[in-house]
């Protein structure tokens, strides 16, 4: 009886998750259009270098990626690691503390988050692991370098954009 429910369960999840998939898709698209917007304004502008530019290019091509929200999950515990170690240089990539890059990084979270829902929740769920080791140490390196935490999210995007030319599209 119990491998009847078990099947069960597995058959209204496969029907399901698509059809809240395309709901959710549809109701984020308007998001992501603006995101685009924003976008194509922060890479025309002449404040930001072209590692920059390149990262913001990254988010925009990954945006519909469901793959990206996979390899954050993945990726998350090594990445951390190296932040603990040194062994990831955020100064490179770091950029202007803007409400317009906030909000396209937000926009761009977002985006992703709706691309692969599952695996944004297991990033999400990490975080909240590392959190109690992330955060003293972003303060910390703040105080005596000059990075925010949001130069830690940037770094992530280009470190996952160098990872997914081995993932099958």
């Amino acid at each position: 009886m119990s491998h009847c429910i078990t099947i069960g369960v597995i058959v209204v999840a496969i029907a399901v998750y698509p059809l809240a998939m395309r709901v959710l898709a549809t109701k984020v698209q308007p998001t992501r259009l603006k995101m685009a917007e924003l976008g194509n304004k922060l890479v025309k502008s002449d404040t930001i270098t072209p590692s920059q530019r390149f990262v913001l290019g990254s988010m925009m091509r990954d945006a519909y990626d469901f793959r990206i929200a996979f390899a954050l999950a993945i990726g998350f515990p090594v990445f951390v690691f190296g932040i603990i170690f040194g062994l990831v240089n955020v100064e490179e990539h770091s950029f202007p503390d803007t409400e317009d890059f906030k909000k396209f990084n937000s926009m761009h979270s977002l985006s992703i988050a709706t691309a692969n829902p599952l695996c944004f929740a297991l990033f999400v769920a990490e975080m909240m692991v590392f959190a109690p080791i992330l955060v003293p140490l972003f303060v910390f390196r703040a105080k005596y370098s000059g990075t925010k935490p949001t130069d830690m999210m940037v770094l992530a995007n280009v470190q996952i954009d160098r990872s997914l030319k081995y993932l099958p599209a």
